[in-house]
């Protein structure tokens, strides 16, 4: 039986990313067999597993790097694009571990590496705003 929720308690939207029977196969090893997930506003999600389980396959599929085989992935209640650029003007983007970042550049510059925002000059003002609201 459902309780009825405070007034006070917020019922989050939908979920701003969605998958659903995401298959990625190289070769004849299947990596990736019906994934199915949701991430909703406010949560905090962790993908955990041993070494060669398909956490960065998954991710990479996520970010259009890689196809799917089979499956669908929504974000924000759209198909998510196919390919890498598509997906980032979407707005989703993949910080890649340590390895691929810049140790000579700060957080904002890893952040938006590739993807500047420029006017005349570098918009480094801009960027950093905009780091400051996707990291709260």
């Amino acid at each position: 039986m459902d309780q009825e929720r405070p007034a006070s308690v917020a019922v989050p939207p939908g979920p701003v990313l969605a998958a659903r029977g995401v298959v990625r196969r190289f070769g004849a090893t299947t990596v990736l067999d019906g994934i199915d997930l949701d991430l909703v506003p406010g949560e905090l999600l962790a993908l955990v597993g041993e070494n060669g389980a398909g956490k960065s396959t998954l991710i990479r599929c996520l970010a259009g790097a890689l196809p799917l085989n089979a499956g669908a992935v929504w974000c924000e209640g759209r198909p998510l694009a196919s390919t890498a650029s598509g997906v980032q003007a979407q707005g989703l983007a993949v910080v890649w571990q340590d390895l691929a970042l810049c140790d000579n550049l700060d957080a904002v510059a890893n952040l938006f590496l590739g993807r500047e925002e420029r006017g005349l000059l570098l918009a480094e003002e801009r960027m950093h705003a905009r780091a400051r609201r996707l990291l709260k």
